[in-house]
């Protein structure tokens, strides 16, 4: 077709008779026949007709089909003009008075087609067939390409629909080579411009080819850890299938994934809080029930004293019910915790208040209590008292965990994710205070610091093991939660993070 839609057919041949005449004129006007296949009108099939020499037709925009006579030219030009683009892919009719060699039969395309010189009626039909071929062939294109265009957008729309899904979506060939990444799972591998085409088995650290994985399954699921650079880490929850073919070896492979580890330590907390739930309604039944007989024994130990019964063993039995009722009373402030009163609060005055209630034991205390406090730091939505007593709770953890020199940090400050644990996949912190208490003390084993937090066990030989546990407690019933970061012969670290709005930390 030529660029105005217009069909056109090329009639390439030199004069029959007489003098040769520019290309595109006919030889009637000057009294000789016209230039090659005199047979076939101005006009065939809906197609206007263009009479041409070789070196003009090479000129010209593509055309409809070709017809090349060689009555009036030589074979040598249609091997020149065959040759050249966009001629190449044009239908063809080669007109001759003796049979083409099998040389130029090989040449020719199926929808080529040559005649020896004949009928006009068997020539308009030759010719009139080519043209209705490549009418076939320009509306076979257009629906392809139309049909390429409806793909495209289709694959466009799809993926657009899975880069709005919050699980990671790869999608590779048959040989595991990936093909497409959503843009959750770029989140969490990291750039897709590195990792589009590469092998998912490395990606993604699979034990084998998907093929090999499966084996013989359509799907199969897989939980692991997918260790990253820079020390990152997820906890995969990954589902590997094959796309439904009759050929599945052509077929390549979906993987759909998402990082559980919050989700592992959410069900890890809910699990501890549960048994914790359960314990401190017995610890607190149980302390219920030695309250009474303890306060008897301090009757008469005090009676005791009253009447001038003054020994040893009198002074120690009093010490050890004052023990016995500190510890009663802790137990039954594990086991019933108060409702806490959430206000806004500043956080200076919270550290102002735990501070004032350390005065007494801090006085004379072979560690010192730096304060550093953030400037333009948001109001926390908190029972102010219970987090002061939380941070009173670590305080005297710290100082009675400090080497010499000693020193213990309480700092308030925005709350960021430590790099040590932050993961493409995390999601930004909502907005958080992070009260901070630092000691320089001998750290804490890796084997004890995931028992830290349960009720009665303690370091201290005079501990009730309860301290951490209430804390605990307090900060997770106030929407915040305790963080530890320490290793053996290194400093400590406890947080208390809580919210600056009503939103629950986390």
């Amino acid at each position: 077709m030529t660029p105005g839609g217009s069909a056109q057919l090329i009639v390439v041949g030199g004069a029959i008779a007489g003098g040769a005449i520019a290309g595109g004129e006919t030889a009637g006007a000057h009294g000789e026949e016209p230039w090659g296949a005199p047979e076939i009108g101005e006009e065939i099939g809906g197609a206007s007709v263009a009479r041409v020499s070789v070196d003009r037709a090479l000129d010209l925009p593509r055309p409809s089909a070709i017809v090349f006579d060689l009555r009036s030219t030589e074979l040598r030009d249609l091997s020149v003009l065959r040759q050249r683009p966009p001629f190449a892919s044009v239908p063809l009719l080669v007109i001759s008075i003796e049979p083409l060699p099998e040389s130029v039969l090989a040449d020719l395309r199926v929808d080529d087609d040559w005649t020896p010189a004949a009928g006009i009626g068997r020539l308009r039909r030759r010719v009139e067939r080519l043209l209705e071929l490549d009418r076939l062939r320009v509306d076979l294109r257009r629906e392809v390409d139309d049909l390429h265009r409806v793909l495209v957008d289709k694959q466009r729309f799809d993926h657009a629909i899975l880069d709005g899904v919050d699980v990671g979506i790869v999608t590779t060939d048959r040989n595991g080579t990936i093909t497409f990444l959503n843009r959750a799972a770029t989140d969490l591998l990291g750039s897709a411009r590195a990792i589009h085409g590469a092998s998912v088995r490395e990606v993604l650290d699979l034990t084998e080819l998907p093929g090999e994985l499966l084996a013989g399954e359509s799907r199969r699921l897989l939980t692991y850890t997918l260790h990253l650079a820079e020390e990152a880490r997820l906890d995969l929850q990954l589902l590997v299938s094959r796309g439904s073919a009759a050929d599945q070896d052509r077929v390549g492979f979906f993987f759909i994934f998402h990082d559980v580890q919050e989700e592992n330590q959410r069900e890890a907390e809910r699990q501890r809080f549960e048994r914790l739930a359960a314990m401190g309604t017995m610890v607190a039944g149980f302390a219920h029930e030695v309250r009474n007989p303890i306060a008897a024994m301090r009757s008469i130990v005090e009676e005791l004293r009253e009447e001038g019964v003054e020994t040893p063993h009198v002074g120690l039995l009093l010490r050890m019910v004052a023990r016995i009722e500190r510890l009663v009373r802790t137990s039954l402030q594990f086991g019933r915790p108060a409702a806490p009163k959430r206000a806004p609060r500043q956080p200076a005055v919270i550290v102002t208040a735990a501070l004032s209630e350390l005065v007494p034991e801090l006085r004379g205390s072979k560690a010192p209590v730096v304060v550093e406090i953030e400037s333009g730091l948001s109001d926390v939505v908190v029972d102010e008292s219970q987090i002061a007593q939380a941070l009173v709770i670590l305080i005297n953890n710290a100082v009675d965990s400090t080497g010499d020199p000693a020193r213990v940090i309480l700092r308030a400050c925005r709350a960021k994710r430590p790099d040590s644990e932050r993961r493409r996949s995390d999601p930004p912190l909502p907005p958080a205070v992070r009260f901070e208490v630092v000691d320089d003390g001998p750290g804490i084993r890796s084997d004890l610091l995931e028992r830290i937090f349960d009720p009665f066990f303690t370091t201290k030989p005079a501990g009730t093991g309860l301290g951490l546990s209430i804390a605990q407690q307090i900060v997770s019933e106030n929407g915040g939660r305790l963080e530890v970061v320490s290793q053996l012969g290194g400093p400590t670290s406890f947080s208390i993070v809580v919210p600056v709005s009503s939103a629950h930390y986390g």
